[in-house]
C-alpha cells in the first residue's frame, strides 16, 4: 500500500505562530527584543518620499523661459502650500497680472534655468506597520522588520480575499441571532454556508471580517471583483476580509476548526484573506492568541499519512473544494488529460462519483 506524508490545513490549538513584519523601505523600528506588543501597536514606521510635480510655468504665461525665470516668486527649497504664487508676470506697466499658483501642499525641488519648469516635491507619505498579532518580539531587522510570536489558536481556510483585519470573534451558531446584534467591528464566524444576504448585512454593518465554510464560486467572484484564478489574493478593493475553510458550494466547516473557534468566541482575532492557489503556497489565517498559551495541548498532528480511506480535499479546478474519499493509489505515474504524466489517486466525491486527481492537487481534511 502506498504510504505518503501530504500536508493539511493546519488547525491547532495551541500553534507557536511567528510573523514577519517588514516595511517597504528602510524606516524605524520601535519595538525592542524581548518586547509585549498588541495586534493593533505600531511597531515599525517609514517616510515615503512624495510624488514630483512638474510646473510649466513658460508654457502657461507665454513667455520665454529667460522672461518667466523672472517672474518667480519662490526659489529652491521654499515651502508652498497650495494655492500659494509661485509666479507674477505683469504686463501693460502692471495693468496685467498673470499668476501660476501652486497645485499642492509641498517643497520646490528645482527651478530650470533652461525650460523655467519648477518641480514641487509633494508632502512625504507616513508608511506604518502594525503587529497584526498580540505576542512578544522574537527579533528586531534594524530599520527594516520585527519577529513577533505568539502561542495562539491558528486555523488556515482554503481560499480568501481581502488584506488583514483585527477584530473581536463573533460566533454565530443560528442565523436568528444575527437579528439581535450590532456586528460593527466585529469578526463573524457561521458554520455553514456564507450567502448574498450574509455579505450584504455584513457590508452594511462594518464588520471586521467574515468567515464561513463554503459559499458559491460566483458570490465570492463577485465580492472581490475579479474572476478567481491560480494568482494570488489578498490586495482586492472589498469591505472586509471574506475566509472560506472548506471550499465552494455548500459545505460544513469542519468539526475540529469549528469548535476551536466557539471555544474563543469574544476573543480578539487576526485575520488575513491573501491565498496563493498553486501549490498551496499559501493560505488565508484566522489567529487568536492565547493567555497561556503554552499550557493548552495541541490534540491534532500537524502531518498525515496518504492511505487508501483517507479524506482530501481538492484544490484545483473541475472540482476545486469538494471532499472525497481515497479508494484507490496508484503506484507509477499516468497520463492526465493536460498530456503530463504524474502520480494520481483516486477518490470518490460525496456525489458517489470517482474521480482521477494529480497528489499535488490535493490536500489532506
Amino acid at each position: 500500500m502506498a504510504r505518503v506524508l501530504t500536508p493539511s490545513l493546519k488547525t491547532a490549538k495551541p500553534f507557536l505562530v511567528i510573523k514577519k513584519r517588514s516595511l517597504p523601505i528602510e524606516g524605524s523600528v520601535l519595538v525592542r527584543k524581548g518586547e509585549k506588543v498588541e495586534a493593533r501597536q505600531i511597531v515599525a514606521e517609514a517616510s515615503l518620499a512624495g510624488d514630483l510635480v512638474i510646473v510649466r510655468t513658460a508654457e502657461q504665461l507665454g513667455l520665454h523661459p529667460e522672461e518667466a525665470l523672472k517672474a518667480f516668486l519662490v526659489r529652491e527649497g521654499d515651502k508652498v502650500k497650495k494655492g500659494d504664487v509661485l509666479c507674477e508676470h505683469k504686463a501693460l506697466f502692471g495693468l496685467l497680472k498673470s499668476r501660476i499658483l501652486s497645485p499642492a501642499d509641498g517643497t520646490v525641488e528645482f527651478i530650470s534655468k533652461e525650460t523655467a519648469h519648477l518641480g514641487i516635491r509633494l508632502l512625504p507619505k507616513k508608511i506604518t506597520l502594525n503587529a497584526f498579532i498580540a505576542g512578544e518580539v522574537l527579533s528586531v531587522e534594524e530599520k527594516r522588520a520585527v519577529e513577533i510570536c505568539s502561542y495562539s489558536a491558528f486555523i488556515q481556510g482554503i481560499f480568501g480575499v481581502g488584506g488583514e483585519s483585527i477584530g473581536m470573534l463573533k460566533v454565530v451558531e443560528e442565523r436568528e441571532e444575527l437579528n439581535n446584534i450590532n456586528l460593527k467591528g466585529q469578526i463573524l464566524v457561521v458554520k455553514d454556508k456564507i450567502t448574498k444576504e450574509l455579505v450584504n448585512r455584513c457590508t452594511a454593518q462594518g464588520v471586521a471580517g467574515l468567515i464561513g465554510a463554503s459559499a458559491e464560486y460566483r458570490l465570492v467572484a463577485d465580492y472581490a471583483g475579479k474572476e478567481i484564478g491560480v494568482a494570488v489574493t489578498g490586495n482586492e478593493d472589498v469591505a472586509f476580509p471574506l475566509i472560506l475553510t472548506e471550499g465552494f458550494g455548500t459545505l460544513i466547516m469542519r468539526e475540529h476548526a469549528w469548535s476551536i473557534l466557539k471555544s474563543l468566541n469574544g476573543k480578539e482575532c487576526s485575520i488575513s484573506g491573501a491565498t496563493q492557489i498553486r501549490a498551496g503556497a499559501q493560505r488565508p489565517e484566522i489567529i487568536i492568541p492565547l493567555e497561556n498559551g503554552r499550557n493548552y495541548v495541541n490534540l491534532k498532528s500537524e502531518s498525515q499519512e496518504l492511505v487508501v480511506g483517507t479524506q482530501v480535499r481538492i484544490i484545483r479546478n473541475p472540482w476545486f473544494g469538494e471532499i472525497g474519499t481515497v479508494v484507490e493509489l496508484p503506484q507509477e505515474p499516468e497520463l492526465i488529460p493536460t498530456g503530463a504524466k504524474c502520480r494520481v489517486l483516486r477518490c470518490k466525491l460525496k456525489s458517489g462519483k470517482i474521480v482521477t486527481v494529480p497528489r499535488a492537487n490535493i490536500e489532506l481534511v
